[in-house]
């Protein structure tokens, strides 16, 4: 039939953005990607027959799926399994015989990295043979489903087996329209090559309810909310989920045959309930890096505002630590000072940019971390009131609309702050110095250029992504997400969490600034593509489209009061503050009066710097629109060495030592007390027994002498002075003996120098004991939530990081642990017992 206008009709501008990604114009295309002879422009019946039949086909599929699955889940499960990565790739590609075989197929398949695919390539050749006909129509196939399903590969299938296992559940319990707003994530590429879809109507496909898959007129609104998708996406996104429910349902075929005893799917149910992890994993995966194969995503503040406080929490913690452990913040600033990008400035340089990094970025974190919870906590408590569940079809509350649109947009902007973040602190990394030429200063400016990383030639992106693929998706993420190219930013960091997972040698690049910052940019990429992947779909927001009461709210009142800069003898004085502490020896030995008066000047010259700090902070916030409480809440951050829990912490440690040496010097009286050593051997032998019975009961039971000093020496709960958000009444956990010994680790109390490491795996498996869940939330960042135990009901959630590059936790670390596991769960070592032993 003839070529006809496609495209929105005149309600609506074609340079649109929403219209733009559901409207192909196919006169726009070069000739040589596409032949306009090849182009397929269906009449509404034709267009409408082709989109019901491939609804049908779904829901066929699906249903099949489910009905296997109820008789046969805990058969597909062990089998899938039990079998090895050979036997799987046999059963996948018996299934899809052209399914593409490696992983990453859209990059692989961009950087035209062809070698994967049999010989004969992706074209034809003047009279080719048969064979190669053959091998030019199989490789286009492959191309064609790894760039249509580009989560789906042999090779990714076959290693982890959890993967195909969550594919089955989700997809088959889960109606193909909660799955729409994933699919066109996911088919973008195909899309915007155009080449692979290549048939057209005018007209929309309604993709929800029992019409989903039906020809319709298009409609501006239910287009914008995407209820309604302009024909050439619907197809495409009708066509993957064809593919993809009709290659499960042949895998299901042949992993549980026709023949297979029953077994009903009991144990299927409890994996899945229990959480979906990665092979060799503690933790649940994150359903953010893996949406492909989690839960649909859909629009929860709830879940984002405890994300966000976890997080808060730990930027809170880090900077606490900063200000009241001198070894933490000694090798805060070491580490700093190690950069490359710091080898030709002179000293003073070097210093003023570790007091900006001091200064600056973690302020700016907590202060960021704040807004988004102020704001999470708002939509959470707009949906609440107006009951609304989001749902394709619906029609979304105005306050709902303005409260979602309100957190997309901070969300996005706080994302585009961090990516600049990433760039600069990607220069600084001692991990990525060989990426990086970094050059001479020039009029007191410092800079470095990322050079090439491979003498092989070609594209620098292809060979980045082939020898470097760590830095290759860190340099993804510095990408405005928002670009037409810009890669999907749940897959960038599904990249390098798989990278990381897999080599020890890649996750030692990446430093724990770096990971914070990276879990800062997963929440809020989580954020605002959930808001986005939920239909109806809010209006786009901005700064200016916020109304008059919104903008009164914290995060908003604020937006655009930027604190000034450090004057030059500001940076001076900070600097040579700094220093001071810097070049102070760290108390180390044995915890006596000297450890505690070494201890003691470290600390006053570290208290030193933070004071000037805060006096410096108050100058930059004050006359730039923050009111008198806006001001005291900005600097309270900064003078955590003098806040009650820090010097009641002083106390608590001056009480350990004083009553440790009065221990010491009671055995030494004892021993003087005991007369001259005598000479016979079997004397010296009854003394030197006696000396070790008395060193062994000092680690265990006191003596009376010491009794009632050593009783104070523990800080229990009372001692830890909560807001009201985080107080709730702590009981007794029974965990079992391994966990307990973790648990006493965290918080010792006989003021002993801490040595040993523990394994992380053990320190989860511990927290998971004691009643948490732990789920991987981007980077090397794992949320810990309490599910059990709770007396009051108020879940409480805490983010720790995956240590590195060894996955241990060394003592002196386990211990901050537990400091902010007693400041935020009111935990301590009184906490714990042995599950079974009697709880008096």
């Amino acid at each position: 039939m003839p070529a006809t206008e496609i495209g929105p009709n005149a309600n609506c501008n074609r340079d649109c953005c929403e219209c733009s990604r559901q409207f192909k114009d196919f006169k726009l295309y070069d000739k040589e990607r596409i032949d306009p002879r090849f182009l397929i422009y269906y009449s509404n019946v034709e267009a409408g027959a082709k989109t019901r039949g491939l609804a049908r086909s779904i829901l066929r599929d699906r249903r099949h799926l489910q009905e296997k699955l109820s008789r046969h889940g805990d058969a597909v499960m062990a089998k899938w399994k039990k079998i090895d990565q050979g036997r799987r790739s046999e059963l996948i590609s018996k299934a899809q015989p052209t399914m593409y075989l490696r992983k990453h197929p859209v990059q692989r398949v961009s950087f035209e990295l062809d070698d994967d695919f049999p010989s004969g390539g992706s074209t034809l050749l003047d009279n080719p043979t048969q064979d190669q006909v053959e091998a030019a129509l199989d490789t286009q196939e492959r191309i064609k489903n790894g760039v249509m399903l580009p989560y789906l590969s042999v090779e990714g299938l076959r290693e982890d087996p959890m993967k195909l296992l969550s594919l089955l559940h989700h997809r088959a319990y889960s109606a193909p329209e909660e799955w729409v707003m994933l699919d066109v994530a996911q088919t973008n590429v195909a899309f915007e090559l155009g080449n692979l879809c290549r048939e057209d109507n005018k007209g929309c496909v309604i993709m929800f309810g029992d019409r989903y898959g039906e020809l319709t007129t298009y409609d501006r609104e239910q287009c914008h909310r995407w209820n309604y998708i302009g024909f050439h996406r619907a197809n495409l996104i009708l066509e993957a989920q064809a593919a993809l429910l009709d290659f499960l349902h042949k895998i299901t075929d042949l992993i549980a045959t026709p023949t297979s005893i029953s077994t009903g799917d009991a144990r299927w149910t409890a994996v899945i309930n229990a959480g979906l992890k990665a092979s060799g994993e503690v933790e649940s995966w994150s359903c953010f890096i893996n949406q492909p194969f989690s839960a649909p995503q859909v629009f929860d503040a709830s879940r984002y505002l405890k994300r966000a406080r976890g997080l808060l929490a730990a930027a809170e913690d880090h900077l606490r630590f900063l200000q009241t452990d001198p070894t933490y913040m000694h090798e805060f600033v070491a580490k700093q000072l190690r950069g490359e990008h710091m080898a030709n400035m002179s000293a003073p340089k070097k210093w003023s940019f570790v007091v900006s990094d001091l200064m600056v970025h973690p302020i700016k974190s907590i202060r960021q971390l704040r807004d988004l919870v102020s704001e999470c906590k708002h939509a959470a408590q707009i949906y609440e009131a107006h009951e609304f569940q989001a749902r394709a079809g619906a029609t979304i509350p105005k306050e709902c609309d303005s409260a979602s649109g309100a957190l997309e947009f901070i969300s996005i902007n706080l994302f585009h702050h961090a990516r600049r973040h990433l760039e600069q602190l990607l220069r600084q990394s001692p991990g990525f110095h060989r990426n990086f030429k970094y050059l001479s200063p020039t009029k007191g400016k410092y800079g470095s250029v990322l050079h090439n990383i491979s003498e092989k030639g070609g594209c620098v992106t292809s060979t980045y992504f082939r020898d470097e693929p760590l830095l290759w998706a860190l340099m993804n993420l510095i990408k405005n997400p928002e670009d037409a190219d810009a890669i999907d930013v749940s897959f960038l960091f599904g990249f390098v969490d798989e990278i990381i997972r897999s080599s020890t040698k890649e996750r030692a690049r990446i430093d724990q600034t770096l990971y914070d910052l990276l879990a800062r940019m997963a929440l809020y990429a989580e954020v605002f593509v959930g808001i986005r992947s939920t239909r109806p779909l809010v209006t786009n927001g901005s700064y200016n489209a916020l109304s008059a009461e919104t903008k009164q709210r914290p995060a908003w009142r604020l937006w655009c009061c930027t604190p000034g800069n450090l004057t030059v003898s500001e940076t001076t004085k900070l600097t040579e503050l700094l220093k001071a502490f810097y070049e102070q020896p760290l108390a180390k030995g044995k915890r006596n009066e000297g450890w505690l008066d070494a201890l003691t000047v470290s600390r006053g010259k570290l208290s030193a710097f933070w004071a000037e700090a805060a006096r410096v902070r108050r100058r930059e916030v004050t006359g730039i629109g923050f009111s008198a409480e806006d001001v005291e809440k900005d600097i309270h951050c900064l003078r955590a060495d003098a806040s009650d829990d820090h010097l009641a912490e002083l106390k608590l440690e001056r009480e350990i030592v004083a009553a440790f040496t009065a221990a010491e010097q009671a055995r030494k009286d004892r021993v003087d007390n005991a007369g001259p050593m005598q000479t016979m051997w079997g004397a010296a032998v009854e003394a030197k027994a006696e000396l070790a019975k008395d060193s062994t009961k000092l680690k265990t039971r006191p003596d009376e002498d010491t009794k009632a000093a050593s009783s104070t020496v523990v800080v229990t709960p009372q001692h830890v002075q909560v807001t009201e958000e985080q107080e709730h009444t702590c009981s007794i956990v029974q965990v079992k003996a391994e966990s307990f010994r973790i648990f006493t680790k965290m918080f010792p109390s006989d003021g002993q120098e801490a040595k040993g490491v523990e394994k992380w795996q053990q320190f989860v498996t511990a927290m998971v004991d004691a009643g948490c869940s732990a789920v991987h939330v981007g980077g090397s960042a794992v949320s810990f939530e309490q599910v059990a135990g709770i007396s009051n009901g108020m879940k409480r959630t805490i983010v720790f990081h995956k240590p590195h590059p060894e996955l241990n936790i060394d003592a002196k670390m386990l211990q901050i642990v537990g400091k902010r596991l007693r400041k935020w769960f009111g935990w301590d070592k009184e906490t714990f017992v042995v599950r079974g032993k009697s709880v008096e």
